[in-house]
């Protein structure tokens, strides 16, 4: 792992992002060769006692999709949200009742596929503690917390390799505590990680 950097340094870091994606998933001519549905999501985080911290859900079990995984807030677009952000901070209003006038949006990490259909957009925002995190009960079992500098920790990630549509690619696994964070919510840890310098490592370009 890099040097661990202040709060006030991965604030700064988080502000340079935009409306354009940090990162995008084997480029957009990938995305643009299937017919995905849009979804957004939201990855919020808090700082406590100077450290970042990121707000993860596990979802309940008996889902038709990701069914007991662990993920950030998030959903399939709506025809009444104006923007991809409003898709992201809605479901997170839904799912874990963060209110989206409590988050500070600085802007988008990432654009992925999912082998379950979805083109989701990423949006990093901060919101402030102490604060009442609510899962609903139909789609969320619990919400768990976890420290970014914890995360970044070497021997809690791991990548295994699998293929979709005739590509081979990387799949990122964190172990943290009793949850497992893997798929589409652990390629987007590992890119906010790497975005935030709090882990330098070139296995994975993509």
């Amino acid at each position: 792992m890099s040097q661990p950097l202040d709060s006030e340094c991965i604030r700064q870091q988080l502000a340079e992002l935009g409306d354009e994606p940090a990162h995008v998933w084997y480029g957009h001519d990938h995305l643009d060769r299937w017919d995905l549905d849009e979804a957004s999501v939201l990855i919020p985080l808090f700082v406590r006692d100077g450290a970042w911290h990121a707000i993860f859900t596990e979802r309940a079990d008996g889902l038709d999709q990701h069914s007991g995984e662990v993920s950030f807030p998030g959903g399939r677009s709506e025809e009444s949200d104006a923007t991809r952000q409003a898709t992201a901070l809605r479901e997170a209003g839904e799912e874990i009742a963060l209110s989206p006038r409590d988050v500070n949006v600085f802007g988008v990490l990432a654009e992925m596929p999912t082998v379950t259909g979805f083109h989701i957009v990423a949006y990093v925002g901060s919101f402030e503690m102490p604060y009442e995190l609510v899962p609903e009960v139909s789609e969320i079992e619990t919400i768990f917390e976890a420290p970014l500098e914890g995360l970044a920790d070497p021997e809690l990630h791991r990548i295994e390799t699998r293929s979709f549509d005739g590509d081979t690619f990387p799949v990122h696994f964190f172990e943290y505590d009793a949850h497992i964070i893997w798929g589409a919510t652990g390629y987007l840890l590992y890119h906010l990680l790497r975005y935030l310098e709090l882990i330098d490592d070139r296995r994975e370009e993509s």
